[in-house]
């Protein structure tokens, strides 16, 4: 590469510009039917005719215009992908690159030195709130989302078979625009689209204009935080690249929950060359849309199918089949893992190793290797558990327990033994109501010697000796019931009725010296001085 080739990167800019300029000025839908003479482009634009000479006939350099005669001009290919009403256009694409993104463009030393997105630092407001309050750019955003569908969309189809799917859920959909194609597609199909309620009136419009109607729902919610209603195709098309890993791992989480049995889950992203060796145009085009993540959103990125397939497994997802798409996207298919066996590797990949933010040395939880080296970890599964009913899950708990109870264990050793009970079915609400209902039995199952564990991915319960690391999140929702044992004076001290159940059972051990961790000492030791002996009921009296 030559010294001028390295200008021509440099005065990319320009190009890009002038490309931005001539849709600015409505040129291309004004040009799409024959020539034009410059003096009468010049009224119609309200343009100075010098400048305007001057652009279409860069504009001619860049192969967008020709030049026919004498300041006479005439679209080429190129520019007629400007027009709006071309498929796969380029129009709203130039318009964005013409406002705010183009500026956040501009930002990307900021974004390089702080790895913050240059949006944010020029809005003071991330993406995707602020096109929620800027209708029009939204308007645009969703355009340039359509026409880049458009390339995509006979090989989605192909892709995904020709099965239909009895609901097909759309994942931050914007307008709807894919979810219209899949449903048109499958006559018998019903669509569900979930997306910020700005996008409601679009995206209804939309299916009113294509006779769909009557199948569709729009669903009104945050893919970060809301459950994403349930499926037999749960659909991601270039969501994740917004996205940093545990965001996009908590959305992917929240769509394997969503899915029907035997669903799945079509992600639809940009796929990153594996090494640095790839100088195609696929590498060019993963490069400047990666960029272009960079300086948009905090941690989006376009990844590898390797990394794809990394944050897919990680969320419980595992890789049935690819699909190269044009123009460098990639259409993965992703089945949920079996539950048992997505705990079973929790158990090996999380509670079975150390953890730096822990707060001390030795694994996450040092009861679980052991205990499934001896074989006395039993799992169950409740489905279609969703636990917004208290009665009902305090029910399901409490049988769990009496199952616990009844069961014959092999292995002589107590403290190994452990019932657990997954629920896959679990709502983010269920999440919540399971927190409060394993905090309601505490005290009961502690005065049985008994104690119950809940893990889901909203946990908040923090590791005893680091109170800022949420070390109760899990993949998949369960809960997890064991006999007392030494070290629960971590969770038990905090509680009268919870202290005195402990007491009663490893009061000695204390009393006579030998309790070797002088956390769990310090910790008895406060508790038998805060709760006055044979004290019932409530969180005790402190003296």
């Amino acid at each position: 590469m030559t010294a001028e080739d390295v200008r021509r990167l440099i005065y990319g800019q320009i190009v890009s510009k002038a490309v931005q300029t001539f849709v600015l000025l409505g040129l291309p839908n004004l040009m799409r039917d024959a020539e034009h003479p410059l003096e009468q482009l010049t009224r119609s634009v309200g343009a100075n005719p010098t400048s305007l000479r001057r652009l279409l006939r860069a504009l001619a350099a860049f192969r967008v215009v020709q030049e026919t005669a004498h300041d006479t001009f005439a679209l080429e290919p190129l520019g007629h992908q400007l027009r709006s009403d071309t498929p796969r256009t380029a129009h709203p694409t130039a318009l964005l690159a013409a406002n705010l993104v183009g500026q956040a463009w501009d930002g990307m030393a900021h974004a390089v030195r702080t790895g913050k997105p240059a949006f944010e630092e020029i809005t003071g407001t991330p993406f995707f709130p602020y096109l929620s309050d800027n209708p029009p750019l939204r308007s645009i955003f969703d355009a340039s989302q359509a026409a880049g569908l458009h390339a995509e969309l006979p090989g989605i189809l192909t892709a995904l078979g020709p099965t239909p799917p009895r609901v097909a859920v759309d994942v931050g959909g914007g307008d709807g625009a894919l979810l219209e194609h899949i449903l048109t597609h499958h006559p018998g199909t019903r669509g569900v689209l979930l997306d910020r309620p700005e996008s409601r009136e679009p995206a209804t419009a939309r299916m009113k204009r294509a006779g769909l109607a009557d199948r569709f729902t729009f669903h009104a919610g945050d893919f970060l935080t809301d459950d994403v209603p349930t499926g037999d195709l749960v659909l991601l098309r270039h969501i994740v690249h917004d996205l940093g890993d545990d965001d996009a791992a908590t959305v992917l989480r929240a769509c394997g929950r969503a899915l029907r049995p035997g669903g799945r889950l079509a992600l639809i992203e940009m796929a990153t060359p594996e090494t640095d060796a790839h100088q195609d145009e696929l590498a060019w085009d993963t490069a400047v849309m990666d960029l272009y993540m960079m300086c948009l959103f905090a941690g989006g990125r376009e990844r590898s199918t390797q990394e794809m397939t990394e944050l897919l497994h990680s969320s419980g997802l595992d890789v049935a089949n690819r699909t190269p798409l044009p123009g460098g996207a990639v259409l993965t298919l992703g089945r949920p893992h079996k539950t048992e066996e997505l705990v079973i590797e929790w158990f090996r990949t999380y509670l079975m190793r150390d953890h730096p933010e822990l707060g001390r040395p030795g694994p996450v939880c040092p009861f679980v290797e052991p205990a499934h080296r001896a074989g006395t970890i039993a799992i169950e599964h409740a489905e279609d558990i969703d636990g917004e009913d208290p009665t009902e899950l305090r029910r399901l708990i409490l049988g769990t327990v009496a199952k616990f109870h009844d069961r014959t264990w092999d292995h002589g050793n107590k403290t190994l033994h452990s019932l657990v009970l997954v629920l896959p079915q679990l709502s983010r609400a269920g999440c919540q109501q399971l927190d409060q209902t394993q905090a309601d039995l505490k005290p009961e199952l502690a005065t049985r010697g008994l104690m119950m564990g809940q893990f889901h991915e909203h946990c908040a319960e923090t590791a005893a000796r680091n109170h800022a690391f949420p070390v109760s999140q899990s993949p998949v929702p369960l809960i997890a019931i064991r006999n007392m044992a030494l070290h629960d004076i971590l969770f038990l001290h905090h509680d009268a009725r919870c202290f005195h159940a402990y007491a009663e059972r490893f009061g000695d051990r204390f009393a006579k010296g030998g309790v070797a961790d002088r956390v769990f000492v310090q910790y008895y030791e406060r508790a038998a001085v805060r709760f006055r002996s044979g004290q019932s009921g409530g969180r005790g009296e402190a003296v």
